[in-house]
């Protein structure tokens, strides 16, 4: 074996020509000189040189993309450790919480396990209650359905007494008769003071003659002293009941003129009115107009301001919503209610009307003169609160001697619709042109129209439903005597109140002003500022009773003793 004596590759001798490796000559004649290299064997090396630069810029190159991906790959790896961190920490704070409930947890059961014995007897305990309270109730709903009777009854004699023209006539003729009456009473008063006075003066005379013969005959007789004494007895009984006579005779007299008064307030000062009602179609066009005549009470304020009181008739309707557009829960569900004949202001209370009250004797509260936003004499009053309304109210009540309230929820909402079935006493939708409210939207089918952004003088539109009441949708919200319900269900169908602190609606205006819970109470009819959906027969809304806003006003009721 031989090498290379170039590039020390072994090969065997005399069987090769040349070097497999570098291509040397291997003849043995062949001589190598010093730095002189075959052409073969240089490029053989410069070909391997190239390859081996282009394996390292490639190594390079891959070496300086690893380092890159090196470092996202680091860069997303810290941000997860980090995500991974505060979830950590989230996790185990929560199981802290959870850990916290589940002793509090324990610890309730643990009460709850100790309160077991003696929640088991309350509840035997109020078994024993309910059984008893069920057949007292079964013993009272006779007694409701007798009532239910008598209250259609009563209903459907006022309904015949309101619409009867006769009947009104009949009362205007008593009315006149009861005037006679009170003179001629007057009359017989006098007549019976004077007859008094001398069968008084007479009897007086008679006892001085009685007791000067009692004197003189007393010591001539025991019996005669008894006599005496019979007589001072009848003399002192003949006082006894002239003093009776007299305060009878002055009673009598005081509620003869009170109920002449109130004749006079209930059928004196009525007069009757015309209005135009308008229905709409769908679209909000005006559909229909015609003319309707109503009664009013006309009551006289301080400083010549005038309260118109329209007659509402009693009658039957269905209160509340189920399926109307817009509508809410708070409507439901629908259940018929009955109302008797009762009195509405004809408009909403007016700032002329609130600064005539206001300046009457306060009853419980004081009430601000001139509270409202938007200022004007025939502009509704607004920012007045619940208490604020039932102060009016009973200082109106002192002044007239007339019960004067506020409606409750079933009263406004049946003298609203005035016998109509539809969201509106319009119809199906309503038009800025005939209601106060934000005119940008629309309710149903109906058309855009003036957005006014206040208050406008009442009943300024020149139109009113078929009981003859104006404002009754938009212009401002009205406060009800009623208690927010979330919904209808045991709500009463008498028409009256739904107090739970007031069940059967007897506790007077002065104790309702000295109620300081601030409860939330019932608002009705929209307002200018409210959507129109806002303003529909059947909506119910609610604040607290001292809350205060220039969006809310009312309108007083009364149940007079006579109704024409």
């Amino acid at each position: 074996m031989s090498n290379c004596l170039i590039c020390k590759t072994e090969y065997v001798e005399a069987t090769v020509n040349f070097c497999s490796t570098c291509g040397w000559d291997l003849s043995q004649d062949n001589v190598y000189v010093l730095g002189e290299l075959p052409d073969v064997f240089v490029q053989n090396q410069q070909s391997q040189l190239a390859g081996a630069r282009r394996i390292w810029s490639s190594f390079l190159a891959n070496q300086e993309r690893l380092n890159q991906e090196k470092a996202d790959l680091s860069s997303q790896l810290t941000e997860q450790l980090t995500q991974v961190q505060e979830q950590l920490a989230k996790s185990r704070n929560l199981r802290r919480q959870i850990q916290a409930k589940l002793e509090q947890v324990t610890a309730q059961l643990t009460q709850k396990e100790q309160e077991t014995p003696a929640l088991q007897a309350k509840i035997a305990k109020l078994a024993g209650e309910r059984a008893e309270l069920v057949a007292q109730l079964a013993q009272a709903n006779l007694g409701v359905s007798r009532l239910e009777q008598v209250t259609r009854e009563r209903a459907e004699l006022f309904v015949q007494l309101a619409q009867s023209d006769a009947e009104l006539h009949k009362l205007k003729q008593e009315h006149l008769v009861l005037v006679a009456q009170l003179a001629a009473a007057k009359t017989e008063n006098s007549r019976l003071q004077s007859e008094l006075g001398a069968k008084l003066a007479a009897a007086y005379i008679k006892i001085a003659g009685l007791q000067s013969d009692l004197a003189t005959q007393l010591s001539q007789s025991q019996t005669e002293n008894a006599r005496r004494q019979n007589i001072a007895r009848e003399r002192d009984e003949l006082a006894a009941q002239l003093a009776k006579a007299h305060t009878e005779n002055s009673r009598l007299q005081v509620a003869l003129e009170q109920q002449l008064v109130q004749r006079e307030l209930v059928v004196g000062n009525h007069r009757e009115f015309s209005f135009p009602v308008v229905i709409l179609d769908r679209q909000g066009r005006e559909n229909s107009r015609q003319n309707g005549t109503a009664q009013a009470l006309i009551q006289a304020l301080p400083g010549g301001i005038m309260l118109e009181m329209v007659a509402i008739p009693g009658g039957k309707f269905w209160m509340g919503s189920d399926t109307e557009l817009e509508r809410r829960d708070s409507e439901s569900p629908q259940h018929q209610v009955t109302v008797s004949p009762f009195y509405l202001g004809r408009f909403p209370v007016t700032q002329a009307q609130w600064a005539a009250v206001a300046g009457l004797p306060k009853v419980v509260r004081d009430i601000e003169a001139n509270p409202a936003n938007f200022k004007g004499k025939d502009l509704p009053v607004e920012r007045i609160s619940w208490y604020d309304a039932v102060e009016f109210c009973a200082r109106l009540t002192e002044y007239t001697k007339l019960p004067y309230r506020l409606p409750s929820e079933a009263e406004w909402e049946y003298a609203c619709r005035a016998g109509t079935t539809t969201p509106f006493h319009f119809g199906e939708t309503i038009s800025p042109k005939f209601v106060n409210y934000d005119g940008n939207y629309t309710y149903g089918e109906g058309k855009k129209g003036e957005y006014r952004q206040k208050t406008i003088p009442v009943g300024s539109l020149k139109i009113a439903n078929a009981f003859g009441l104006s404002d009754m949708h938009g212009n401002v919200w009205e406060w009800c005597s009623d208690i927010w319900h979330e919904n209808y269900n045991g709500a009463p169908v008498d028409g009256s109140a739904w107090d739970d602190l007031d069940k059967n609606h007897l506790i007077n205006l002065r104790q309702k002003l000295n109620d300081n819970d601030n409860h939330s109470r019932l608002l009705r009819g929209g307002s200018w500022y409210d959507l129109p959906w806002f303003c529909r027969s059947a909506v119910r809304s609610r604040d607290l009773s001292a809350f205060r806003s220039y969006l809310i006003g009312f309108r007083v009721a009364c149940v007079a003793a006579r109704f024409p």
